[in-house]
């Protein structure tokens, strides 16, 4: 036998089970057929690079987005349909194509871009005898991208052949021998190293294919299960490369492949009677989680112990038999069972409230919870106002969160109840009683009743406050006291005499804020105390001096650190009022609010945050961005009514709410604490409502979610854009907003809707931008963009601008050359008519003179006359060469036109 090294062959830890184990039965999460699951018999789980969840079950493949499971069915007449029911394995390539292998033994490829499956046979391959059923149990890719499948039986029939490849040359599928060149029997599980090996489990134990697709088996790890007379059920790797496996026998096993040692754990019997372990993963953290016949455990790497589910939670779901379980990205665990569905565990901040139960004596007394109040050891004192004697004082210790209750009987007299009380010193109470005012002593639990000077017994003193001047002031059913610092006595004031009437006697609060004094609440107005005069006076309540509040009904107030003020009121909304101002800014339900009733305002200053309780639950108000995130019984909190001015923080930054079930708690820090923002992308793209998929001569080479920019004629101008942001904590409260820069000139906040359609889109390009936000309002800032680019018709391209503008010059030039023609053809004509005009009055004047010639010939003149003639005809000459001369001349003058023309153009 081969020697090897085993530091420790066997480290049996058996874990004890602790009372405080961390499995929360209350992150469960069950969905079943009801919720669109095709079968409650989930045996394969697989989660997709993009964030959807893969439930693979005895009645087909299903894929889900948060809020719907999308089915994939068989159908013999569709080619690019899945084949098979039953789903024996799921697998996600380095392509982002999903295997699954499903019964009676087909194997499918599904391309997420052609959103086609595509088929591949490997029957042929298997020897096996008659009506054994065989199926693709397990799927692996090594470092270079081949594919390898582990195939079995369904009832555990062994076969030769259980290890096969895609070929990449031809794409078939064929067989693969070890390095004896023995066939394989039965592969039924596959996984990788961080080095790119594949190490698969078979009928012959654990085989290692590296990452030249050389096989070994490996003897050492083998012979420890068979000592053990087990077999490995499935195993995975850590951070450290060391081989983790379960057993069929409820072990853990520990394998470092480098030095051969092996540590075996096993839980104690409580945990691992008749229950078998089926599959495992690490956390972020490196714990690892088992799915067992009956139910999830976790062996913490630090501890070395097994953490399962309270002993007193006994519910089906929390004890269901889980198959199959992968992490996501948040940190969620998917987990697929027997026969109880499709399960999510996840360690989401829960809302942590106390109410009464009747059937434990330790919880909260019943009735509403109006008043919290924190003394100085750190303890919370609540007052619940059940029916005459069931109300009381409850002690909540942070630390421990245990409630120890005091009736009111038990230290009053008259079954009185409790307006409210402070802590005049360590472990004595001033409370406040419908006829009178007693001292408490918290240690002896006894009363004894006392006098506030200058504060009648009647009064019923709401609320007790402490200013930073050491000033005491008394909110009472009778109006306001004050008792200066060294002073024992009370003052009164009258608040009708600022601005208030009868109906504003009545003063519940008090809030104190840095910049402008003491704010006091009523249920007819909101006042504020001035330090430097003394007085009080009224605020948002008259229309000469600014802007009113919708209701003068005030619950609640807060001033943060710059000075802006915030109310809560009945039934009027939340105001934002600047008190310099005087402007008031409302927010209603049109806003986001769950209610229109403020109950309490507490103030996360570091993040900007306020938190509100309503008559519709608890919302966290984001100042910055406006936004409401809301939260109902759903997440935690102790019922839907919220008391007024029911609210505290606590010296360690606890928040309070106080309503009509009891009190919730929380750290506001832990909202936003590691919540991870969503991841966002785009799921279809439609033109005039259709989808358009990828092709050769397609507008999109790819899937939409990986394409960048797309190319559209003027005629696609109707375009629909379908998004999905992936956060599985609240799926139904995830936001989104988006935004067509060129188009849309400010962000579209559009809820949960997850569609953007845009109708007769412009030429033009554009950019569109997405954007979501988790439950507790974390966005994805970067979110995604898409560049689109609508094409101009052919008639409004640059080359038909070029076209159009060429086409001018022509026309320009022969209507100048045509007008040009017209000018001197004109001008030719007028010259003509001159010409003969000219020649015709020379002619007339010839003519005359002819006359006169034979006139004075006859006469006896005639010798005189004769020689006159002869002057003139010396002169004129011929009329002919006159009339050359000037058409000569009219010649030249047409020429020097048309240069001056030629010059002016």
């Amino acid at each position: 036998m081969q020697k090897y090294l085993i530091t420790s062959t066997f480290i049996i830890l058996l874990a004890s089970f602790s009372l405080f184990a961390q499995l929360n039965p209350n992150y469960l999460t069950q969905y079943t057929e009801k919720d669109g699951l095709p079968g409650v018999m989930v045996r394969q789980i697989l989660v997709d690079r993009q964030g959807y969840i893969w439930a693979g079950t005895i009645n087909g493949l299903a894929r889900f987005d948060g809020y719907d499971f999308k089915r994939y069915f068989s159908d013999p007449n569709d080619s690019a349909a899945i084949e098979g029911m039953i789903v024996w394995s799921i697998f996600e390539d380095s392509k982002g194509q999903i295997w699954v292998g499903a019964s009676p033994g087909h194997l499918n490829v599904f391309d997420p871009v052609k959103k086609s499956f595509r088929k591949y046979n490997f029957e042929k391959l298997i020897k096996r005898p008659v009506n054994t059923e065989i199926g693709i149990a397990a799927v692996g890719e090594d470092d270079r991208g081949r594919i390898y499948l582990g195939v079995t039986t369904y009832y555990g029939d062994q076969i030769e052949t259980g290890l096969l490849y895609i070929d990449e040359k031809n794409d078939e599928v064929k067989k693969i021998k070890d390095a004896d060149n023995q066939d394989i029997p039965n592969v039924y599980n596959i996984t990788r190293d961080a080095k790119g090996n594949l190490w698969a489990l078979s009928y012959k134990g654990l085989l290692k294919i590296d990452t030249t697709g050389k096989l070994s088996y490996q003897s050492q790890f083998n012979e420890v299960f068979t000592k053990n007379r087990e077999y490995p059920v499935a195993i995975k790797f850590d951070e450290k490369d060391h081989i983790w496996g379960i057993s069929n026998t409820s072990r853990l096993y520990d394998y470092n492949p480098g030095d051969h040692t092996i540590n075996m754990y096993k839980p104690e019997k409580s945990i691992s009677d008749n229950q078998f372990f089926n599959t495992l993963e690490f956390d972020k953290n490196g714990h690892i989680w088992i799915g067992s016949s009956k139910g999830l455990i976790r062996f913490n790497i630090n501890r070395k112990l097994f953490e399962t589910y309270s002993t007193e939670f006994d519910d089906f779901k929390a004890s269901a038999a889980i198959m199959d379980m992968e992490f996501d990205d948040f940190g969620t665990l998917w987990m697929g069972s027997e026969g109880a569905g499709l399960f999510k565990y996840d360690e989401k901040v829960l809302f942590k409230s106390y109410t009464h139960n009747k059937d434990d004596k330790t919880s909260l007394l019943p009735g509403w919870a109006p008043y919290l109040y924190e003394t100085s050891d750190g303890k919370i004192w609540i007052t619940t106002s059940g029916v005459s004697s069931d109300g009381g004082l409850n002690v909540w210790d942070p630390e421990t969160k245990k409630i120890v209750s005091f009736q009111y009987k038990s230290f009053l007299p008259e079954n009185l109840g409790i307006n409210g009380f402070y802590e005049n010193t360590p472990g004595e109470l001033v409370i406040s009683t419908q006829t009178g005012n007693y001292q408490y002593n918290t240690k002896t639990n006894r009363a004894k009743k006392i006098v506030l000077p200058g504060v009648p017994d009647n009064a019923g003193i709401i609320h007790f406050f402490k200013d930073s001047k050491e000033r005491h002031w008394l909110c009472t059913y009778t109006g306001l006291y004050k008792q200066n610092k060294g002073s024992e006595l009370f003052e009164k004031y009258d608040l009708s005499q600022s601005g208030g009437n009868a109906s504003s006697i009545v003063v519940t609060r008090a809030h104190e804020g840095s910049k402008h004094g003491v704010w006091f609440i009523t249920g007819n107005g909101l006042y504020l105390y001035d330090y430097s005069n003394d007085n009080l006076s009224r605020h948002g309540y008259d229309t000469k001096a600014g802007d009113i509040f919708n209701s003068q009904d005030i619950n609640s107030v807060y001033e943060t650190a710059d000075g802006t003020v915030w109310v809560g009121t009945w039934g009027g909304g939340l105001s934002k009022y600047i008190v310099e101002t005087r402007k008031i800014t409302t927010y209603t339900r049109e806003n986001g609010l769950p209610s229109m009733s403020i109950q309490g305002i507490l103030a996360d200053e570091a993040n900007k945050v306020l938190w509100l309780s309503t008559f519709e639950g608890l919302s966290r108000f984001d100042i910055a961005t406006e936004q409401f995130n809301n939260y109902s019984i759903s997440d935690g909190i102790q019922g839907q009514l919220f008391a007024d001015g029911a609210s505290l923080k606590t010296s360690k930054g606890l928040f309070l709410f106080g309503g009509a079930n009891g009190f919730t708690v929380f750290d506001p820090r832990d909202i936003n604490k590691k919540s991870i923002p969503p991841r966002v992308f785009l799921t279809d793209f439609k033109l005039f409502n259709k989808s358009v998929l990828p092709g050769e001569n397609s507008i999109l080479k790819d899937a939409i979610y990986n394409t960048r920019e797309i190319v559209l004629t003027h005629d696609q101008n109707n375009l629909t854009l379908e998004f999905l942001a992936i956060h599985y904590a609240n799926p139904s409260k995830n936001k989104y907003a988006y935004k067509l820069e060129n188009y849309d000139s400010e962000w579209r906040e559009v809820g949960n809707q997850r569609t953007a359609f845009y109708s007769g889109l412009p030429p033009g390009n554009y950019i569109f931008r997405l954007k979501a936000a988790n439950n507790n309002g974390v966005w994805n800032e970067e979110g995604v963009s898409l560049k689109i680019t609508v094409k101009p018709p052919w008639w409004r391209t640059t080359l038909a601008y070029i076209s159009y503008l060429l086409l001018l010059i022509v026309l320009i030039f022969f209507v100048d050359r045509f007008m040009r023609h017209k000018i001197i053809e004109r001008e030719r004509e007028m010259t003509k008519d001159r010409e003969l005009k000219q020649a015709k009055e020379i002619e007339k004047a010839y003519t005359e003179l002819k006359a006169t010639q034979a006139q004075l010939i006859q006469s006896e003149k005639m010798a005189s006359l004769g020689e006159l003639t002869a002057g003139i005809a010396h002169e004129i000459q011929n009329p002919l060469n006159f009339v050359n001369n000037f058409s000569e001349v009219s010649s030249e003058l047409v020429d020097e036109m048309n240069e001056e023309l030629e010059i002016g153009r």
